[in-house]
C-alpha cells in the first residue's frame, strides 16, 4: 500500500519522493557506539520507520527549497 501522507498534508510529489535509505540503513543511524548504556536508543520497527520519516521530511523540504532558488 502506498503512502497517503503527503496527499493528506498537502505535500505535493512527497508521496512519490524517494530518500534513497534502506530501513537498514536507518538502523544503524540510530547505533550509538558507546558503553554509556544511558546514550542507547530502543531500536524497534517504530522507532526506525519515524526516523525514516522524520528524514524524509526533511530532505523532502530541502528539495523543496533548492527549487524555489531556481
Amino acid at each position: 500500500m502506498s503512502s497517503s501522507y503527503g496527499k493528506r498534508h498537502n505535500l505535493p510529489g512527497y508521496d512519490q519522493f524517494r530518500t534513497g535509505l534502506t530501513y537498514s540503513d536507518v538502523y544503524e543511524m540510530l547505533i550509538v557506539d558507546t558503553d554509556d548504556r544511558s546514550r542507547w536508543r530502543y531500536k524497534t520497527r517504530g522507532v526506525v520507520l519515524g526516523m525514516w520519516h522524520e528524514l524524509k521530511l526533511q530532505m523532502y523540504q530541502q528539495l523543496l527549497d533548492a527549487h524555489e532558488c531556481d
